[in-house]
């Protein structure tokens, strides 16, 4: 074991006045010791050091005396006074300090326990009243987001702000995780809509990662009535997660949303689900704590985060061979469960496609992209190709088109950042086009009909 050993000059002495920090030494059991260098003594405050014995940076006369191997603490403390009585004044100060806060919390006189209380309770009131959808909705999409990436809260602040004016426009809704979002970009899309002659509200609701009962709960927030399209995104990660999936929900809850159809699913098998007061601050409260800096800096008139729409997007940093085989692997692990959880799965995206429907929506099945790539590298190819054809056939069954986007975008290995992120602009204008074909041709069929 090493531990701090203070200088000594060629004689063996310890210089207390020294100024460099200490050297290492070894040493083994014994006395534990509090040392306090005078130099040191205003600015680092005591230096611990423990089980002081010999050791090969230490000089007898430092250790003055030896019993089997183990230096005479008494013998340094008597050979250097004025180094241990500073060590002791430093903590009899540190508990005379200490003392003296215990000593001034159980003397507040009741004038001070009014005020206390009263700005806790001024606190509680503020919450309450500011922390409502309409005032996050006015904070902006960025409003609540802890980061440029929080798009947990940048989702929440959207659909905030578009139910409180959701207009009786033609809207495009997306639905998914980060694949989705890194493989549509807002101002590709709604420049792809206009080059088929088309225009319409954006809606993203592409969260960090969005499990298929997540994108339900979000669904389920939509009003009725609305006109236009929602693209869902229905990548193979989705359909790898079982019922360990309920547990990581009720946990962490990654909306800023009371959900009904997912407070009955969670509490159906087992978990504890908070009361709906109707109340949004007391019913999105892990969310909103979480988030209490970003809210308390927009609410004092602070500058919000950046948006970003993207964080792939013209990355040029390429994986290194350990993080592209780290990841690929972790996500190799889902294809492995795939099989298993398609059925369950397949239950809730039928629920998705018909709570989207009776909400007035057009919807569209959109297989995200994977890397070639990845599939080659971990045999995933099989699994892959059976996903795909019972998301095709499922969407089939539903009477909803399917659009395999790494087919039709054209997309290749280049075009990715990792296993599933376009880094490529350029791919991610193809992306765009094909989404915007996609979606004229539902909206003709509806005007014809």
């Amino acid at each position: 074991m090493r531990t701090g050993c203070w200088p000594s000059n060629d004689r063996g002495q310890l210089l207390a006045n020294d100024r460099h920090a200490p050297f290492a030494c070894d040493v083994d059991a014994g006395d534990s010791l509090r040392v306090r260098q005078h130099s040191y003594a205003r600015r680092l405050g005591p230096i611990r050091t423990k089980n002081i014995a010999r050791g090969k940076n230490c000089t007898p006369q430092q250790l003055p005396s030896r019993q089997g191997g183990r230096a005479n603490v008494g013998s340094i403390i008597k050979s250097q006074p004025a180094l241990w009585e500073a060590a002791d004044s430093g903590e009899n100060s540190e508990r005379t300090s200490t003392r003296a806060l215990l000593g001034g919390l159980t003397q507040v006189t009741p004038l001070g326990a009014f005020v206390c209380v009263t700005v806790v309770l001024l606190g509680v009131v503020a919450f309450l009243t500011l922390a409502t959808p309409r005032v996050l909705g006015r904070l902006g999409r960025t409003g609540l987001a802890a980061h440029s990436g929080d798009y947990d809260a940048i989702v929440t602040a959207d659909l905030h702000a578009y139910l409180a004016a959701p207009g009786s426009e033609l809207t495009l809704v997306l639905f998914g995780g980060s694949t989705m979002r890194a493989s549509f970009l807002e101002a590709d899309v709604v420049h792809a809509l206009h080059q088929q002659g088309r225009s319409a509200r954006l809606l993203k609701l592409c969260t960090s990662t969005q499990s298929l009962w997540e994108t339900l709960a979000l669904a389920e927030h939509l009003p009725a009535r609305m006109r236009g399209v929602a693209a869902v995104g229905v990548g193979p990660s989705l359909f790898s997660k079982g019922p360990e999936l309920f547990g990581e929900l009720a946990a962490v809850p990654r909306l800023g949303l009371r959900s009904a159809v997912l407070d009955q699913a969670l509490e159906s098998r087992g978990h504890r689900v908070g009361p709906r007061t109707g109340v949004y601050a007391i019913d999105n409260a892990a969310f909103l704590v979480a988030r209490r800096q970003a809210l308390a800096s927009r609410l004092l008139g602070l500058s919000p985060v950046p948006y970003v729409d993207s964080r792939y997007t013209g990355e040029t940093k390429p994986l290194t061979p350990a993080a592209w085989r780290k990841i690929g692997a972790r996500v190799a692990r889902r294809y492995d469960v795939m099989d298993a959880n398609w059925a369950g799965n397949a239950v809730v995206l039928t629920r998705i496609v018909r709570t989207l429907e009776a909400r007035g929506l057009r919807v569209l099945l959109v297989e995200t992209p994977v890397n070639p790539r990845f599939e080659d590298e971990f045999a995933t190819t099989a699994t892959a190709a059976r996903h795909r054809g019972r998301v095709e056939a499922l969407a089939g069954d539903l009477g909803v088109p399917y659009l395999h986007l790494v087919s039709a975008a054209r997309l290749e290995p280049d075009d990715f950042h990792d296993w599933a992120h376009l880094r490529a602009r350029h791919a991610a204008r193809r992306c765009a086009d094909e989404l915007a074909a996609r979606v004229r041709a539902l909206l003709g069929e509806r005007h014809e009909a």
